[in-house]
């Protein structure tokens, strides 16, 4: 005999919290591969694809077709999803993976604060190690996820889930889809028509124009500094083990066909090929440009006399020396850079940097040194660029730092192609340029090694021994001005005798200071504390004159130490490993926003309670006695009829009691003159 059995509410309870919460977490896991794999694995092989078909420079065309393999990517990936879901899920995983998936980005947001705020303790308050911040950084966010992880499997949230999946959000079910239309409709069409509004705004405002063009979030301490300036501090940047400098990001590059993007980061090595491709793409067409411009020069002198161009000749010859200087040039630059490859990656960048601008002060020289030139050759120096262009170019050299010359080489192109002499600056825009991205702690220890040196100013006291304009250690300057201001303790009618009990004490403990800054504090302290007056006069009057001395304008310069010139710090930007959220942001969050604008108005309409709402009010609205067409045609006209004339009456009416009432016998009303005209000019009055 069957016997029924029935499972407890409890029992049944238990399984299915199990089970949401295991597939609620896997949903989690393949969103965020999804995402990962849509925005992140798939950009780089597809560029990686393209730069390797030498198409890296057509990013329009690239990023056009990605977009499209991306969307075709997320729909598979999830139809792919929703497939694995089957037929009949465990009730409430769409809202758990969607719950789910928000508390880990909750999870990371939190994380990513608290690794900003360790870093700002590393690397500014100097507090601990970059290693201690990072471990820190990871126990957040190791206890946030263990938190969200306790949250997520407690019974009070499985009820919020099942009952966010039950309102309907997470499904395309209709609600009494026959009842209701027209009110659902135009109740759909006004949500869209908010949305698009607020989606137009947002695009023209420039807001998404002016912020990143990627949402990404960047992981704490997996920074590096692309160094923009280094400063003064190339020595110890040098110094610094080649795994903390490995890789370049890319500023110029260089020819159109290259196959490397603006601010790509790329390693050293594979920087030098890049170079090295654009070095031999140049010779090659440089000897084209030979090979082309000699056989014309041949056609030309093979005619016969009567019939050859000598201006032609003439240019054709000159043109044909230009060619061959500039590839003595390469191949000059060549070996020279050949050299570089062999040193410090930093030194190689700074070999390419001087290669490239000792071209461009031969084919653009400045129009004072053109005419230096001349004086010597005959030969034309240059591209054909104006004195003013060239001029311009100059300047706009001085300001730019020997780290990036991509400043100047966007002026040089612009240049060339507005004057169309792009062929006549020979390979100056050809090479790729980059600078150095190095790791953030190595690159503070090498800021940090600054203090060590400073540069000597402008020297006015010749007793002081140490070169004007020369980096010396700090210590020796440290001593150097302690020794002048002891001199100026020790001489003159304010001088401290060393044979006197107080002033020789006194002596002693200003000897006793390792700097100038410590020297004046110490005699500050003597003054104040000294109660023998003839040695407070002494001091004070000591007091006074380095005082004096140091006491002078900006532009002028100090009579006894010269200034101390602090060395200037490496500077650039940091960039981290990031996490992809949301790439080309200027047009995906609007299509994103249109996306959930048109499921939340479906959604809407289609909730139980409001539909019923639609529902009744479209039921409502089918009891009103609607006017026909030709009644509303006649109480149209009859209303506009009526508003015209009343308009004709009233102005009618307005005209002829300003007549009456301005009347000269009555002249209640008294309308002044208008003497505008008083002010105008005889040419500007009307005739």
């Amino acid at each position: 005999m069957a016997v029924a059995v029935k499972t407890s509410q409890g029992a049944r309870s238990s399984g299915t919290t199990g089970g949401l919460v295991l597939y609620s977490f896997v949903g989690v896991i393949y969103l965020a591969a999804t995402i990962a794999i849509v925005f992140d694995l798939l950009p780089r092989l597809w560029w990686s694809a393209w730069e390797g078909m030498g198409a890296a420079q057509a990013t329009i065309v690239g990023g056009s077709l990605l977009a499209i393999l991306e969307l075709a990517a997320a729909v598979g990936l999830l139809w792919g999803g929703a497939r694995l879901l089957g037929r009949n899920p465990v009730p409430g995983v769409r809202a758990g993976v969607f719950v789910g998936f928000l508390g880990l980005l909750g999870v990371l947001l939190l994380t990513r604060w608290a690794g900003r705020l360790f870093e700002g303790y590393v690397f500014d308050s100097r507090s601990f190690s970059p290693q201690t911040g990072a471990i820190l950084t990871g126990v957040v966010g190791g206890l946030s996820l263990a938190v969200w992880a306790y949250v997520f499997t407690r019974a009070w949230m499985r009820r919020v889930v099942v009952g966010l999946e039950e309102g309907g959000w997470f499904h395309a079910t209709v609600y009494k889809g026959n009842q209701g239309r027209v009110v659902r409709r135009g109740t759909i069409i006004g949500i869209l028509l908010l949305i698009g509004a607020g989606v137009y705004s947002l695009m023209h405002s420039g807001m998404l124009r002016r912020g990143p063009s990627d949402w990404a979030l960047s992981i704490p301490f997996t920074g590096k500094v692309a160094v923009e300036r280094m400063g003064d501090v190339r020595g110890y940047v040098h110094d610094l083990p080649a795994t903390a400098k490995k890789e370049v990001q890319i500023k110029w590059v260089g020819d159109e066909k290259s196959k490397v993007r603006v601010d790509d980061v790329v390693t050293v090595e594979r920087y030098k090929a890049y170079v090295k491709d654009a070095l031999d793409q140049a010779d090659k067409r440089l000897s084209d440009n030979v090979a082309q411009t000699q056989d014309e020069i041949d056609r030309v002198k093979d005619l016969d006399r009567g019939n050859q161009d000598a201006e032609r000749l003439a240019a054709l010859e000159r043109d044909l020396a230009l060619y061959k200087q500039e590839q003595a040039d390469l191949a000059d630059a060549r070996k020279k850079l050949e050299s570089a490859a062999e040193e410090d990656p930093t030194d190689y960048l700074l070999a390419v940097n001087k290669a490239i601008h000792a071209e461009f002060e031969r084919v653009a020289p400045s129009p004072e040194k053109e005419k230096e030139k001349k004086a010597d050759t005959e030969q034309p120096p240059h591209a054909g660029l104006l004195d003013d262009v060239r001029r311009r170019l100059h300047e706009t050299s001085r300001q730019t730092p020997w780290d990036d010359l991509s400043k100047l080489l966007a002026a040089i192109k612009k240049d060339a192609e507005t004057a169309k002499k792009t062929k006549e600056v020979g390979w100056v825009l050809s090479l790729p340029t980059a600078i150095p991205v190095i790791d953030r702690a190595a690159l503070q220890e090498a800021n940090d090694k600054r203090t060590e040196k400073v540069i000597v100013g402008i020297v006015h006291n010749t007793d002081f021994r140490l070169p004007e304009g020369k980096m010396v250690d700090a210590e020796d300057f440290d001593a150097e001005e302690r020794r002048i201001y002891l001199g100026v303790a020790t001489t003159g009618a304010n001088g401290l005798e060393e044979g006197d009990s107080v002033e020789g004490a006194l002596l002693e403990q200003l000897k006793d200071t390792k700097n100038g800054t410590a020297f004046r504090d110490k005699l500050d302290e003597l003054i104040k504390d000294t109660g023998n007056e003839l040695a407070k006069r002494k001091l004070e009057g000591i007091k006074r004159t380095i005082d004096a001395a140091q006491d002078v304008g900006e532009r002028d310069v100090p009579s006894l130490v010269p200034r101390r010139v602090t060395l200037a710090r490496a500077t650039g930007t940091v960039l981290y490993e990031k996490i992809p959220l949301l790439p080309a942001v200027q047009f995906t969050l609007p299509l994103l926003l249109l996306a959930v604008g048109i499921w939340f108005a479906w959604r809407a309409v289609n909730l139980p309670s409001f539909a019923d709402f639609l529902i009744a009010t479209e039921a409502e609205m089918n009891k009103v006695s609607w006017t026909t067409q030709k009644r509303l045609v006649q109480d149209t006209t009859v209303v506009l009829v009526t508003v015209v004339l009343m308009a004709l009456f009233l102005f009618s009416m307005d005209v002829l009691w300003k007549k009456v009432l301005s009347w000269k016998h009555i002249e209640v009303l008294h309308i002044p003159e208008d003497k505008s005209d008083q002010k105008k000019s005889i040419t500007e009055k009307k005739w």
